[in-house]
């Protein structure tokens, strides 16, 4: 029987942390600072706490090399994506799946859109 598992961004972060599994993806963030900011950004919209402004601003200032328009030459409105493309889809997956197998304790199977030429948001920030 399948059931539904929800894959928080909170497990993301924590698959592409591990030492094992950071090879996936290139970020120009590092992981705990991405992790500092979800589970600020979690506290500040399911409690309604409203934080210091400058709170804000040093978490958007921190997040903006993601989000950057702008890389060499290339433009995109939706930013890039940061998936390593020298390793296959198909072990990312496998990995995955096993890592949050462990940790949820049940079987999880993850099914990822099969990647592409152009990915479904953005563009590669290193080309294929």
């Amino acid at each position: 029987t399948n059931i539904n598992y929800t894959v928080k961004i909170s497990d993301l972060l924590s698959f592409f942390g591990d030492k094992r599994f950071s090879r996936y993806v290139d970020l120009p963030v590092s992981i705990s600072t991405l992790k500092s900011i979800n589970s600020w950004s979690n506290n500040f919209i399911h409690t309604g706490v409203i934080q210091f402004p400058w709170q804000s601003l040093a978490a958007i200032d921190m997040l903006f090399p993601l989000f950057n328009l702008w890389k060499d030459s290339d433009f995109s409105l939706l930013g890039f994506n940061f998936i390593n493309l020298e390793l296959p889809q198909e072990e990312m997956v496998k990995d995955l799946n096993e890592y949050l197998s462990c940790k949820s304790r049940s079987n999880v199977n993850v099914v990822l859109y099969p990647r592409g030429e152009i990915p479904l948001e953005g563009i590669y920030a290193r080309r294929m």
